[in-house]
């Protein structure tokens, strides 16, 4: 009877040894999991992070171009616009500064001198 008491204490020791493995055991997969599930997350995060990144560098890059084509096409408009005055001032024929000059020589004669002074200065900044 003492050797089946040993027996069983025995097997009552190893059943414990082997539930405190079995323990042990489950808390390390239970560890492990935790640890690969916060893996994914921060692996998750990053990829969010890097996406969200790239998507405002690209949106940036388009703001830029579309600022970049603004600034060009007043450029362009400035350009037009002084073309434009240019082509007016070479439009403007001999026979058109002949009788300007004759009317200002006139007011001249005539002894209006300040008429003349101002419509001499008017038309001096008209052909430059």
């Amino acid at each position: 009877m003492k050797y089946e008491t040993e027996k069983k204490e025995k097997q009552i020791t190893a059943l414990a040894n082997e539930k405190e493995i079995q323990k042990h055991e489950t808390m390390r997969q239970s560890f492990l999991k935790v640890i690969f599930m916060s893996g994914f997350v921060l692996l998750a995060v990053v990829f969010l992070l890097i996406f969200f990144m790239l998507r405002q560098r690209l949106r940036n890059q388009k703001l830029l171009a579309a600022k970049n084509d603004e600034v060009r096409e007043a450029i362009y408009r400035s350009q037009v616009t002084e073309l434009s005055k240019k082509a007016l001032q070479a439009q403007i024929n001999p026979h058109f500064i002949f009788n300007c000059m004759n009317s200002i020589n006139q007011m001249i004669i005539n002894g209006d001198n300040e008429h003349a002074s101002k419509y001499l200065t008017k038309f001096g900044r008209l052909i430059a």
